[in-house]
């Protein structure tokens, strides 16, 4: 099968799954996205990383759908890193399937009517300590509201 090909049959599959259950579909794109962004940071870390997307969403300048928002939301899917493409190929190993079936317990949490944002209200996150505040990033505009293990998370002022 030529790469074309596999694109293709991905790209069906995932409409079939949204079009059977876009829930379902919404729960395994936010799971996957926050095992490439931050799989070995631990649920309340998982919690913080998909409640941004759901921020993002409801806020509506970030897109107006899920898909939307954590593809533009996620330097992990944009650069295609090794995380991303190990948890969208399924290529796993029985650790990080283990971490990843986790992962997807806590985003069906945050999915759900009683999932409390830890980052109050945070669209933005970043590693400041690992990689310092954005260059392309106003300081003038974003407040940091949470730290949530190795992320900081910000509002938009």
């Amino acid at each position: 099968m030529s790469d074309k090909e596999k694109i293709t049959s991905t790209k069906e599959k995932s409409y079939v799954a949204e079009a059977i259950n876009p829930i379902a579909a919404d729960i395994e794109l936010l799971s996957k996205m926050t095992f490439a962004e931050d799989a070995m940071g631990g649920p309340s870390a998982w919690q913080a990383v998909s409640n941004v997307a759901l921020n993002r969403l409801k806020d509506g300048r970030y897109g107006k759908n899920l898909t939307e928002v954590v593809h533009k939301m996620s330097s992990a899917i944009r650069t295609k890193s090794p995380q991303w493409q190990k948890v969208d190929s399924g290529k796993m190993n029985p650790f990080e399937q283990l971490v990843y079936d986790r992962i997807n317990k806590e985003v069906t949490k945050v999915m759900s009517k009683k999932n409390v944002d830890n980052t109050k209200g945070a669209v933005l996150f970043e590693n400041i300590d690992k990689y310092g505040f954005p260059k392309t990033w106003d300081k003038s505009k974003v407040q940091a509201v949470a730290k949530v293990g190795r992320h900081t998370y910000f509002k938009e002022k």
